[in-house]
């Protein structure tokens, strides 16, 4: 085995063997109470619609700010839906009630919706999933519930025919602009997307462009006079992707992916390539709303074209390329946890690599106390495109090329601590 190709697989041993028992911490760790009088007590957490409007608008329950005092416990997570729009999954966990068992509940907003109906959708969801608890704690004599005609008749509606056979269009453009007396900044860029997204395939494609302009006047003395000089730099990405998947089971998905892009901040002239990929997930895609954990697999060809000749002594070269990237997702009463893993390595040269370790975690400690804590590591052996030269004091200052480095790290860990009244269904927005 070559020399590169050593540390490429310790690294995702290592995942694999730290991964592999944290999946299997798919229990709840909320301790069981006795049941107390009055309305039922709902801790409420995820990418939650308003939370302000939904405290108003169902009053049936108490709302609480601390999990160990809840009867029930929702987790809302967010993903986006083929149509731009998005899908809202509530896992409901049953801490008091445990002939009710877990469930999951899903609805979906879509791009056309305004704010007031996003969140309507959001909430009517949210009360179905609430009323077996009330009814089984209260009864269900204490809350009216009213059903719409419009909603529920779906006896007379007709097939829906879509006219664009689900494909979603998005175009997109962004601009600012930042000034002081001696420095200016100027940003625009421009975005395109087209995709399609059913059981089996999900198409992808999109068009980037981006423009980062920077300039600064700086002081000149000579021994004649002083002036000032203005340095200018633009930083511009031009990309194009478009992917193919296909879902092959409930754990197996196979696709292409084409890459095109040029970037003056790498020295990328022109960059395109080709690479087919295969993926697994250990966990039925069905409970991604839950967990996921993938294992995906691409290998390609790629052609290279530089702006300047690189310390390779290179102007342009073809590369074979393969990529393991490992995923892991989990999210449960007590927290959740993210961790990433992606290695990339030159086939034909495996001293060059780069390894990426992405990893947060969400921990609920004890009553009020929660902790987190995110990491991210790159391992850098794979800057084929830096050019030949000495870097400029403008480069430095303007942060116009990417530098050479062996390594990218950064951190971040939080404390969080809440005492007092667990009760928060009280809505007061006066300043």
């Amino acid at each position: 085995m070559k020399k590169g190709s050593i540390p490429f697989l310790l690294y995702f041993i290592a995942l694999f063997l730290l991964v592999v028992p944290l999946q299997r911490v798919v229990g709840k760790e909320l301790p069981g109470k006795g049941r107390k009088e009055g309305p039922v007590r709902l801790y409420l957490e995820g990418n939650i619609v308003d939370f302000n409007y939904i405290r108003r608008n169902i009053s049936f329950v108490d709302f609480v700010n601390d999990p160990n005092a809840a009867d029930v416990h929702v987790i809302v997570k967010k993903r986006t839906t083929g149509s731009g729009g998005a899908n809202y999954s509530m896992a409901f966990y049953s801490v008091m009630f445990d002939q009710i068992g877990d469930f999951t509940l899903n609805c979906n907003t879509y791009p056309s919706q305004t704010w007031n109906e996003v969140r309507n959708v959001f909430l009517r969801t949210l009360k179905m999933g609430v009323m077996p608890f009330v009814n089984e704690a209260t009864g269900a004599e204490s809350v009216n519930i009213k059903g719409n005609k419009k909603d529920t008749a779906f006896a007379d509606t007709k097939p829906l025919v879509d006219p664009w056979h689900n494909w979603v269009f998005r175009v997109q453009g962004n601009g600012g602009l930042s000034m002081e007396e001696r420095k200016k900044n100027f940003d625009y860029s421009f975005s395109g997307r087209a995709s399609k997204v059913t059981e089996e395939w999900r198409v992808r494609n999109n068009i980037n462009y981006s423009s980062h302009i920077r300039e600064y006047k700086k002081t000149v003395e000579t021994d004649t006079s002083t002036y000032d000089e203005t340095v200018r730099t633009e930083n511009i990405y031009k990309g194009f992707s478009s992917s193919v998947v296909r879902s092959l089971s409930d754990r197996w998905s196979f696709g292409g992916f084409f890459n095109l892009y040029s970037s003056t901040y790498r020295n990328i002239k022109y960059s395109y390539s080709l690479k087919p990929a295969v993926e697994y997930n250990f966990f039925p895609w069905d409970e991604a709303d839950k967990r996921t954990f993938t294992v995906a697999y691409y290998a390609g060809g790629e052609t290279v074209g530089y702006n300047e000749k690189t310390i390779f002594d290179k102007t342009k070269e073809w590369l074979w390329k393969h990529t393991l990237a490992v995923d892991f997702e989990m999210v449960q009463p007590w927290g959740g946890i993210e961790a990433r893993v992606r290695g990339n390595q030159y086939l034909e040269m495996p001293e060059k690599y780069s390894l990426q370790f992405n990893t947060g975690i969400n921990f609920r400690v004890a009553k009020g106390l929660s902790v987190n804590f995110g990491f991210n590591a790159e391992s850098i052996h794979d800057q084929l495109y830096l050019p030949l030269g000495d870097i400029s004091d403008e480069d430095l200052l303007l942060n116009t090329r990417k530098l050479p480095t062996s390594f990218e790290i950064s951190s971040g860990i939080g404390l969080r601590y809440q005492f007092g009244s667990i009760f928060n269904s009280v809505v007061n927005t006066r300043l």
